[in-house]
């Protein structure tokens, strides 16, 4: 993960591999055709990622909308969600993620 993390910060493309397409080890959560309808979502609807939070929620929405209503199914790790952080991030330019301390920005000198 931590050499993907490096590939997306100098921009070089990622691209779906085994690792991402769900051939070795667990099947992947989403599709990378779901991830895909993430990022078109996210820049369509100009929004904003503030953290691993905001990033569950569109995973859970995906599979909502897939007809996923399985609680324990709609509950993912910590690892499992900054994972796909980090897929999300590699896609995407740094304007859709938002600093936590731009919430901050009250000049009111205190």
């Amino acid at each position: 993960l931590k050499a993907l993390w490096e590939k997306g910060e100098k921009g070089e493309p990622i691209y779906d591999t085994e690792w991402t397409s769900g051939r070795r080890g667990r099947p992947p959560i989403v599709s990378p055709d779901e991830i895909n309808d993430i990022v078109e979502r996210i820049k369509q609807e100009d929004l904003r990622i503030h953290d691993v939070n905001d990033v569950n929620q569109l995973l859970v929405q995906v599979l909502l909308k897939r007809g996923v209503v399985d609680e324990t199914k709609l509950t993912m790790s910590d690892k499992t969600v900054a994972d796909y952080f980090t897929v999300l991030k590699s896609k995407l330019s740094p304007m859709y993620w938002k600093k936590l301390d731009d919430d901050d920005d009250d000049d009111d000198g205190e």
